[in-house]
């Protein structure tokens, strides 16, 4: 026994031995590993200041990159922006030679048609202050200088008329006539007026408005319109004017009916768009009547809406269009027309002068002009029929003074007439002999041109009568139903009966339906009369409420009616009435200052 005990500590000693052997050498090889680790970390610190080094060098290096591609960018963009401005400068520089070369001449002819158009320089010659042959000449040398412009043949024609050489004169306006007949007819209307040769000036604006064409009217014409409209060219001419004005709003109305077929409708689809965008009338204060109308109520909007713009139309065009023009002594509108014709480039001048002004536009902004500068200008182009409906409806975006405006509107009252009266039919059709209204499932016919108080008392009494019987057979319609009570009664009876001689709690669940039965039988009796009142009550209700929107149909009924024959009485008298009759007859002399 003992040698067991010695044997067993022998082993427990030597296994103990050999734990701190282990021990230590576990102690050793972490020892060994945190050495190991201690060097990985210093290792990985000095990555990572190496890969931090790289970063910063990499962005620098982005910096540099960016910076150098921005300032190539900026290079490239700026040196192509002063290849543009480059080409353009030499552009300018050929144009400006070609301009020179080409139209300065030009120049000095208008500056020539221009003193010849002053009054002076008549008076000059009258008065012996200058010679006829210093004239001549000067003019000889611009017609040889400028043998292709229209402006120089017609001035060598004033001036052979100014020097009493008639035949000279003819044969120059005969040139003058084949180079540019539409202005030169123009220029020899406006220079016969500047002279007081008012029959002269008649002859000429006649040829130069018939050889119009009305869709393309020239930026001139406006300027020429005014100086026209105001008798500066005498009122020969302006009685020439009215009639090519009402010959190309005669022929503006064939092409649409030509286009519709269809009789006078040519004036009324012109000019209806016009009419209906006078209208202010607003819709809203006829809620009741609308609701109440039902289909009804689109024709009554449609016919009182015409009405209302007809209307409209006739006042706007009575406060704008009644007013005499004053006669205008001066020439102060011909003046103008005239120096805008002389200043006027021909089409050749004008593309060369825009390719100048885009080049310059180009030059200014550095080569960064947008691209909608590149493309060519629009010519200002009139058309007459556009021109006369702004005129007459747009006086402002017109741009146009009174005495023209006023000779657009005596073009096209004929047409206007004709289509301010075909609305006022059209309203006057829709007017209906009877409006059916319904209120509440209850239907009236209502006379639309003899309502009379007692008619619209009567009405009402039948409504309420309608609402009164309604709610009265409603009433009626709620009674007992006694079946049903005596059924419900009887099952009561028996439930109790029964329940008292089941006794116990089924006898107690029996009893207890009996008695739910018992009082669903009772207040099929008792509430009865409740229901009556409660459909009594909102019969009262409906009935009030129905009156009151019935009256305010008929009030608004009244309303509209009423502003419907205002509208057709003022067509009725726009029939009649006439822009300022006296126009164009006798004038009216400006009162003194």
């Amino acid at each position: 026994m003992f040698d067991a005990l010695s044997d067993v500590g022998r082993d427990v000693t030597a296994l103990k031995e050999r734990q701190e052997q282990d021990r230590s050498g576990l102690a050793r090889e972490l020892g060994s590993l945190r050495t190991d680790v201690s060097g990985i970390e210093n290792r990985l610190d000095s990555v990572a200041d190496d890969v931090s080094r790289t970063e910063t060098s990499l962005r620098a290096v982005r910096e540099t990159t960016e910076a150098t591609h921005k300032a190539l960018e900026n290079f490239v963009e700026r040196y192509g922006r002063d290849q543009i401005v480059a080409h353009a400068q030499a552009d300018l520089t050929r144009l400006t030679i070609e301009w020179t070369a080409r139209f300065a001449q030009r120049q000095h002819t208008r500056a020539l048609a221009r003193g010849l158009a002053h009054a002076l320089t008549e008076d000059a010659l009258a008065r012996q202050l200058t010679d006829s042959a210093t004239i001549e000449a000067c003019l000889k040398e611009q017609f040889l200088l400028e043998p292709t412009f229209w402006l120089a043949p017609a001035v060598l024609a004033v001036a052979a008329e100014l020097t009493g050489d008639s035949r000279k004169a003819a044969r120059a306006r005969s040139h003058a006539l084949t180079l540019g007949q539409d202005k030169a007819t123009l220029f020899f209307a406006l220079i016969s007026s500047r002279r007081k040769m008012q029959a002269e000036a008649a002859y000429w604006m006649d040829a130069y408005l018939g050889g119009l064409d009305a869709s393309h009217l020239g930026e001139e014409f406006r300027v020429v319109l005014e100086a026209v409209a105001c008798a500066e060219l005498g009122y020969d001419a302006l009685s020439y004017a009215r009639q090519a004005m009402n010959r190309w709003d005669r022929e503006r109305n064939a092409r649409i009916y030509a286009r519709h077929q269809g009789g006078n409708v040519a004036d009324l689809i012109r000019w209806e768009p016009w009419i209906v965008r006078r209208t202010e009338a607003a819709t809203t204060g006829f809620d009741a009547l609308r609701r109440l109308s039902g289909d009804g109520w689109q024709r009554l909007e449609e016919g009182w809406e015409t009405a209302s713009a007809v209307q409209a139309t006739a006042g706007f065009l009575r406060e704008a269009y009644s007013e005499q023009p004053t006669a205008d002594t001066g020439n102060h509108r011909s003046d103008t027309a005239l120096r805008h014709l002389i200043g006027q480039l021909d089409p050749d001048e004008s593309e060369v002068q825009e390719q100048m002004r885009r080049l310059k536009r180009i030059i200014a902004d550095g080569g960064r002009a947008p691209a909608d500068e590149m493309s060519g200008s629009v010519t200002d182009v009139t058309d007459f029929g556009t021109l006369l409906e702004l005129a007459v409806f747009e006086p402002e975006e017109a741009d146009l003074d009174y005495p023209a405006r006023l000779l657009a509107v005596h073009s096209a009252w004929p047409s206007l007439r004709t289509a301010v009266a075909m609305l006022a039919h059209r309203s006057r059709s829709l007017v209906p002999d009877q409006l059916a209204l319904h209120v509440d499932g209850w239907s009236c016919q209502l006379t639309t041109s003899s309502e009379t108080p007692d008619e619209r008392e009567r009405l009402l009494r039948e409504l309420g009568a309608y609402v009164e019987d309604r709610t009265s057979a409603s009433v009626r319609a709620v009674a007992p139903l006694w079946p049903r009570i005596l059924g419900g009664l009887a099952c009561a009876l028996l439930g109790v009966m029964l329940g008292l001689w089941l006794q116990g709690s089924v006898g107690g669940i029996v009893i207890t339906v009996s008695l739910f039965v018992l009082l669903y039988a009772v207040w099929g009796v008792v509430s009865v009369p409740v229901r009556r009142l409660l459909i009594r009550q909102d019969g009262d209700r409906r009935r009030v409420r129905a009156a009151a929107d019935l009256t305010a149909a008929f009030d608004q009924h009244d309303a509209l009616m009423y502003q419907w024959q205002i509208g057709l009485a003022a067509a009725v008298r726009f029939g009649s009435w006439s822009p300022s009759p006296g126009y164009g007859s006798v004038p009216r002399q400006a009162d003194a200052p």
